[in-house]
């Protein structure tokens, strides 16, 4: 039975109660799949929902934060003295107790220390990287 037959039945009576029967199964049946989709909106919705919050931690991930808010337990960190070009300045630098503590940026053979105003994490090295030494 189709939509129509069922609309058409109701505006002009049903013949016989097989017809009825018809048109009351088409209904569950309707009413069934409409659930299902309803269901499996409400499963994408909230899989939508998942991916923004993923999608804006990254996002947050990638931006640059206050120096006061970066890890002090030695963690190497991009860092950038906001106050100088932003193309000059940024150090691999990492946080120590000494000297009343103090960033140290690594990259030199001497660690000097450096007075990062943000910072941001570092990207995680490519695969092959690792496995040739070069980190």
């Amino acid at each position: 039975m189709k939509a129509k037959d069922v609309i058409k039945g109701i505006e002009e009576g049903f013949d016989d109660n097989e017809q009825i029967a018809d048109a009351v199964e088409w209904v569950e049946d309707a009413a069934n799949r409409l659930a299902e989709f309803e269901q499996d909106n409400h499963m994408q919705a909230i899989k939508i929902e998942k991916l923004q919050a993923e999608l804006a931690a990254l996002k947050a991930a990638q931006e640059w934060q206050p120096i006061e808010s970066a890890p002090k337990d030695g963690t190497r960190i991009l860092t950038i003295d906001a106050d100088f070009d932003p193309h000059e300045g940024a150090d691999v630098a990492r946080y120590t107790g000494a000297f009343g503590g103090a960033w140290l940026d690594n990259s030199k053979h001497i660690p000097k220390t450096i007075y990062p105003t943000h910072w941001m994490p570092l990207p995680t090295p490519p695969e092959n990287a690792k496995a040739r030494g070069d980190l």
